[in-house]
């Protein structure tokens, strides 16, 4: 009896398991069960959910990891960053905050012909800085250093990856998160996909576009999103990098965040802005910032579709 959702977001808190307290009773033998016996997770539970790293002597970062059945010689590896609500030592919350779990679908999995997944978690949020508050990109964070770390060791500790088709995006933290490792190692990533980026342009020289103007990025927002504002985030950085002569940089830019699945909200229900990321994980995203569709070699693609075919001749 589906009552409510088992997980659920506080701006206080994020995203957490919720805590309902049951006493179920068989009225003919008056038997009782009262003790939960575990949760079903069908996606999820194709996940390892017992990675930690420890980076120095102080920080230790949980992580989920999946890895394709129908192996090859080598296969890709697709990172996914998390949100701000999703931090802790939980890695089930960061694979199903924002539904990142997906990645290991059939559906997506079949676009790449199998794929490696990491997904890293925060033990607070990717944006922190020093004093123990946001950075939007003025001053460091304390996390890349690590992150880097880590997803370099998990490269190193599963041979079967190809180091040629490293992937990774995330959403608002994990958003700026990602464009952060861009701009850090530029030579290290096949390509990069972000959904509502937390980044303020502002704090991006002209130096640091010359950089990441050659790696492959898709960039996923909508318009009216209050929080990562796309006229301070996405828009400058996307038309700065065309500017600088970018060939492979894409833009889906939504008026809306809708329910795609018309059983939320119901038919034509528009989410909070922010949620972007709805649309990625479904592998929707097609058209570019003009409004034409996304094409590889003459066809059009989706933005798993475009990544799965990016690739870089840079030694890991």
């Amino acid at each position: 009896m589906p009552i409510s959702s088992p997980f659920q977001y506080s701006r206080i808190k994020g995203n957490q398991w919720v805590d309902y307290q049951f006493n179920i009773i068989n009225h003919k033998t008056l038997d009782v069960w009262r003790k939960s016996s575990g949760k079903i997770m069908p996606l999820v539970d194709q996940f390892d959910l017992k990675g930690k790293f420890t980076f120095g002597d102080k920080l230790t970062m949980s992580y989920a990891s999946f890895a394709p059945s129908n192996q090859k010689d080598k296969s890709p590896l697709i990172i996914w960053l998390h949100g701000g609500g999703e931090g802790g030592f939980d890695p089930t919350t960061a694979l199903l905050g924002n539904k990142a779990a997906n990645y290991a679908s059939e559906a997506i999995q079949s676009v790449f012909d199998g794929a490696y997944i990491l997904v890293p978690q925060s033990p607070t949020f990717w944006m922190q800085n020093s004093q123990g508050s946001y950075t939007t990109g003025k001053v460091n964070d304390i996390y890349n250093d690590a992150l880097m770390a880590l997803i370099k060791d998990f490269v190193q500790s599963n041979p079967k990856i190809d180091a040629s088709r490293i992937y990774i995006g995330g959403c608002s933290n994990g958003g700026y998160m990602t464009l952060k490792l861009l701009l850090l190692h530029p030579d290290y990533f096949a390509a990069a996909y972000i959904s509502s980026l937390a980044y303020q342009a502002e704090y991006i020289s002209d130096e640091d576009m010359q950089k990441i103007k050659n790696i492959p990025i898709w960039f996923v927002h909508s318009k009216d999103d209050e929080t990562t504002k796309p006229d301070q985030t996405v828009l400058p950085v996307y038309h700065r990098l065309m500017a600088a002569g970018a060939k492979n940089v894409h833009f889906s830019f939504y008026d809306h965040v809708n329910d795609i699945t018309n059983l939320y909200g119901g038919k034509g229900y528009i989410y909070p802005g922010h949620w972007s990321w709805v649309y990625l994980h479904e592998n929707l995203p097609r058209q570019d910032f003009n409004g034409s569709l996304v094409k590889v070699n003459g066809k059009p693609v989706t933005i798993m579709e475009w990544m799965s075919s990016q690739k870089t001749n840079s030694k890991k």
